[in-house]
């Protein structure tokens, strides 16, 4: 299973991050260069920042398109473990945006007359440009913004590899751009609808998910990769199971068919433990009540208290074997197999 994350050049949210390099084998991420329009406003900016005008005007003095830039290397570096494992792969478009006839016509509206500013503003409000600063070429950024994010949905879909966004704004944004200029009729394909069904569970069933390093990602992607495999033939099973089904419906199938399904299981295991926990309990009981076994015990004879003793532990082992035959009978029912992965990473992040 592969991915490509489209919503931004970095995978900002650490979360996000661990959940995806958990369920696929590579994740791309898609960096377009912006070094097609920042130089230019780079070498302006220099020579204008300083001006009387801008001097007393709230503009930062450095642009965000720049800081974007940084920011990317930073999380490239930040991620070396993944990148050096190829899990983590970027990909660099160093190339002009998407050149589609429509789109670019769009662009000179949207920055014509001094509709730049509001363009700006627009980018603020969809989260692409920091709402608490103002930057002078937040309408370039937010220009830039919408251009790779489209950019990158076009990529995934033309190259068949699984597009993945926890954005549902800027997700949104880039499929209209992408079926309004591109002329590509966009329809999710049942690998991407299921590779989707396992991001989403993931995101709702283990919300205690902390913050994890990189490496800490590797060794449990190799401590749980016969899980994941069983998890991945689940959803893709349920994916085949509709007919039709769209991304906005997705975490309603979770909620609605993989979250009962996963409460019925781990209601099973923990009556299970309680049986044979009980069971044991029993083993130390006289005659079922609840006075211990050990005031009859040392009123036994040295032959009789080694014999009580080897009945206790066989009587032990025998529950304890019958418990791990009932767990993986459970465990290895077809219906359960896939969801042991949610279970175990539920119970590693409580």
């Amino acid at each position: 299973m592969e991915c490509l994350y489209y919503t931004d050049s970095i995978i900002s949210n650490k979360k996000t991050l661990a959940q995806l390099c958990f369920l696929f084998d590579k994740v791309r991420i898609f960096y377009l260069l912006p070094s097609y329009f920042l130089s230019p406003l780079e070498e302006r900016w220099e020579t204008e920042k300083d001006t009387p005008f801008f001097s007393k005007s709230p503009c930062e003095k450095q642009l965000f398109t720049r800081i974007h830039c940084e920011k990317h290397k930073e999380f490239i570096e930040e991620n070396r473990e993944l990148v050096n494992a190829d899990i983590l792969q970027p990909i660099l478009v160093q190339q002009t945006p998407p050149d589609w006839e429509s789109f670019e016509s769009n662009e000179k509206k949207l920055m014509k007359n001094g509709a730049g500013s509001a363009f700006g503003i627009w980018g603020q409000s969809i989260g692409i440009v920091p709402e608490d600063k103002i930057y002078v070429d937040a309408p370039w950024f937010s220009l830039y913004r919408l251009q790779s994010i489209s950019g990158a949905l076009h990529f995934a879909i033309t190259s068949g590899q699984t597009p993945i966004s926890d954005n549902p704004i800027l997700s949104g944004l880039a499929i209209n751009a992408v079926t309004s200029f591109s002329g590509l009729d966009y329809q999710p394909t049942q690998k991407e609808i299921a590779n989707n069904i396992a991001f989403k569970s993931l995101s709702l069933l283990v919300p205690s998910l902390p913050l994890l390093h990189p490496q800490e990602i590797l060794c449990l992607r190799d401590e749980l990769s016969d899980e994941l495999g069983y998890f991945r033939i689940e959803v893709d099973r349920l994916s085949h199971s509709f007919s039709e089904i769209d991304y906005q419906e997705i975490e309603n199938l979770v909620k609605n068919n993989i979250q009962p399904h996963l409460d019925d299981l781990k209601l099973k295991i923990a009556s299970l433990k309680g049986e044979t926990f009980r069971k044991i309990t029993r083993t130390f009981m006289v005659g079922g009540g609840a006075i211990p076994i050990l005031s009859h015990f040392i009123n036994l004879p040295t032959e009789g208290q080694v014999a009580a003793i080897a009945s206790f532990i066989g009587k032990i082992f025998i529950d304890i074997h019958e418990h791990n035959s009932k767990m993986k009978e459970i465990k290895n029912l077809n219906n359960n197999k896939g969801l042991i992965f949610l279970i175990k990473m539920q119970e590693r992040f409580k």
